[in-house]
């Protein structure tokens, strides 16, 4: 019989070997998947998610559902901290979800654009297609992802760690996945990375450019399109949504022959990246114009569902959404013209819009800009959406009364603050008559404002400011 003889320091390694494979077993992580309806607070008060123990227990959840006038929100509850992810992706299937949203930033990671971290905020409005992650009292993170969601409930599909301080749902990570650091994103070319509110990922979506969307359209233009590519769905958003249908193109979206109306083929502009649209007679089909230009478009008297005139005027309202097939449309609750049609779920980013109307309504600004390309020898146009006004310099604005903006963009003073600076029922919008009317407006306004005297602003008369929360 063969006898096997240990040296004292080779049992020692051994127990220290059977130490650490124990110590590994004891911390390894468990991920834990869910999915999860949750009634609004407004009709179910105990209505709140623990994901520690996967139960929706009376009071003692972490997450809950709040639905108002002002939008869709999670709160965070008992201890539980929130950092809202923004648009992850539109497959509401949550295959996407699972198959690529592999980490979350840590608990103590701060968006140096946003300023926002875990628990800046106890509550955050969310769309369809968005993610947060959740910092839990016990310390492990968590993630949602909103699946569908309505002014009674929310679905969410969630991943949860139950590692203390692993902000993981993976292992091991590889590509963009595994990089913890801007830098280390961003020098990944080979897998072309993207750091988006403190993940490295390489999850894309749709051409950002020449894209001709559903969920765009009011519900005057969904019906003038073919309904294999684009259906109007009364049951989506607040008040019906124009959805995707099986002959949607993931390329470009729609073309002129996918349009069966002849009104809305020869006055919109969403086709622009494939050809604008005329109407043919002869085989009453809508066929690709190649002179025409946007120019040739009607364009509409305002860019904004809540400019002056139109947010409190259904009439108005409606009029932007037949004729010039702007997303608007009268909001019965609160007796108002609002961007109702357009999914905000699936545009959460200005790069997404691509036509000068859709910019102008939703308050951005269209850029065109022209280069030269060597290689090819051409001049090559680009168009693009950008946030917020055109900027001028505040030499070419100066101050003494003059307004200087598009009229057509500017919101309604019981919507904006800034808005209460200029008379708005004036054409174009004029300097109020005195600077105690000007106070007067800033602070009549169901907003909140307050006034700030001050002769160098736009109006030569003072600042209306939102009251400080």
């Amino acid at each position: 019989m063969t006898q096997h003889v240990f040296s004292r320091k080779s049992i020692l390694t051994l127990l220290i070997t059977i130490l650490f494979i124990l110590t590994l077993a004891s911390v390894s992580a468990t991920i834990v998947p869910g999915n999860v309806t949750l009634d609004d607070i407004d009709s179910n008060t105990s209505a709140t998610y623990n994901f520690t123990n996967q139960s929706a227990t009376s009071g003692a959840g972490y997450v809950r559902y709040n639905s108002s006038d002002s939008g869709f929100f999670v709160e965070a509850l008992n201890g539980a901290k929130l950092l809202n992810l923004d648009m992850f992706s539109s497959d509401t299937t949550g295959q996407t979800f699972r198959d690529e949203l592999l980490r979350v930033p840590n608990s103590t990671f701060t968006d140096l654009i946003s300023n926002d971290c875990y628990g800046c905020k106890t509550s955050t409005r969310v769309f369809q297609g968005f993610a947060v992650g959740l910092f839990l009292p016990d310390s492990t993170h968590a993630v949602i992802f909103i699946k569908n969601i309505s002014g009674s409930n929310i679905n969410f599909e969630y991943k949860l760690n139950d590692n203390a301080s692993n902000n993981t749902f993976q292992q091991p990570l590889t590509g963009c996945a595994a990089h913890i650091t801007l830098d280390q994103c961003f020098d990944d070319t080979d897998n072309e990375c993207e750091w988006e509110v403190g993940i490295c990922d390489s999850h894309g979506g749709f051409d950002d450019h020449d894209f001709s969307d559903c969920e765009m359209l009011p519900r005057n233009g969904c019906i003038g399109i073919n309904t294999s590519t684009c259906l109007w769905d009364w049951s989506q958003g607040t008040s019906g949504l124009c959805i995707r249908q099986t002959n949607f193109n993931e390329n470009y979206g729609y073309n002129c022959t996918g349009i069966i109306n002849e009104t809305f083929c020869d006055n919109q502009d969403f086709t622009e990246g494939t050809g604008l649209c005329s109407w043919d007679s002869g085989t009453s089909k809508c066929l690709v114009n190649t002179t025409k230009t946007v120019t040739d478009l009607p364009e509409p008297p305002v860019f904004a569902c809540d400019a002056p005139g139109y947010v409190t005027n259904e009439t108005k309202c409606t009029n932007l959404s037949n004729s010039y097939f702007m997303s608007c449309g009268w909001n019965n609750q609160t007796s108002r013209c609002e961007d109702l049609f357009f999914n905000f779920a699936r545009f959460d980013d200005f790069d997404d819009i691509t036509t000068q109307d859709t910019c102008q309504t939703v308050g951005g600004t269209w850029k065109t800009e022209t280069t030269f390309d060597p290689i090819s020898n051409k001049l090559l146009s680009e168009n693009w959406c950008e946030f917020g006004i055109a900027v001028r310099d505040f030499s070419d604005v100066g101050s003494g009364g003059t307004f200087q903006g598009n009229a057509g963009q500017l919101s309604d003073c019981s919507r904006d603050c800034f808005a209460c600076e200029f008379n708005n029922s004036a054409s174009p919008p004029a300097q109020w008559s005195s600077s105690a009317i000007a106070q007067t407006q800033c602070e009549a306004s169901v907003v909140g404002c307050s006034f700030r005297a001050d002769t160098n602003a736009f109006n030569g008369q003072g600042w209306c400011d939102p009251l400080a929360s």
